[in-house]
């Protein structure tokens, strides 16, 4: 597996989608746009979920509410700020079409760095490339892992995953300057300014940087 902490060799500039490669570099550069602001929108889903969830005693929880309030918040602020390439299997698996180059899925993620998902035929078909459901492009997942009580996203990052293993890792904090502003759920035209999400720590996450 790769990380892009770390200088890699050369490579190629575009893999071919039949070998079943996506390489690293060619997806950072055709996505470096898009990759700041679904750090941010992770972000802002996570102090959202925690805001919402403050309200609701413990008794109205369960071990999955705050993955399931960051799933709907991920979605929301996806579909809020890219109307146009966010999109919708028809069993309601949404997902974000750079057309012609990429489909980015949005999944809580694993301590490996695998999508939380339940085992299914469907979700063995999206993790070996071979999905029905999606343009033949590549697939590659975009997701967070938290700390065990929510306080924090430890990582967030976009993963490629071919063949059921994990061929790359991409942490998008490296690709975030604390400058990008969305326009938010509530704003009328009365606001001041978009939120301004700025990363909370950066010495913390230097820290937790992959290895």
């Amino acid at each position: 597996m790769k990380s892009n902490l770390q200088e890699q060799p050369q490579e190629p500039r575009r893999g071919s989608f039949l070998s079943g490669l996506s390489p690293q570099q060619d997806f950072e550069s055709a996505m470096a746009s898009e990759l700041p602001v679904f750090l941010q929108i992770q972000e802002r889903a996570l102090e959202m979920m925690r805001d919402e969830l403050s309200e609701k005693h413990p008794s109205f929880q369960n071990r999955n509410s705050k993955a399931n309030r960051m799933n709907e918040n991920i979605k929301g602020l996806l579909f809020e700020h890219y109307p146009d390439q966010m999109k919708e299997t028809f069993s309601k698996r949404f997902y974000f079409e750079k057309v012609g180059e990429y489909i980015i899925l949005f999944k809580k993620l694993s301590e490996a760095f695998m999508p939380m998902n339940i085992s299914t035929k469907s979700v063995k078909k999206i993790l070996s490339q071979l999905s029905l459901d999606f343009p033949e492009v590549p697939i590659v997942f975009v997701g967070y892992i938290p700390n065990l009580s929510w306080e924090e996203l430890k990582r967030v990052c976009a993963v490629y995953i071919s063949s059921g293993k994990v061929i790359w890792v991409s942490d998008l904090r490296r690709f975030d300057d604390g400058t990008i502003a969305l326009d938010m759920f509530g704003n009328s035209p009365d606001d001041d300014a978009p939120i301004l999400v700025r990363p909370k720590n950066k010495a913390n996450r230097q820290e937790n940087n992959i290895k």
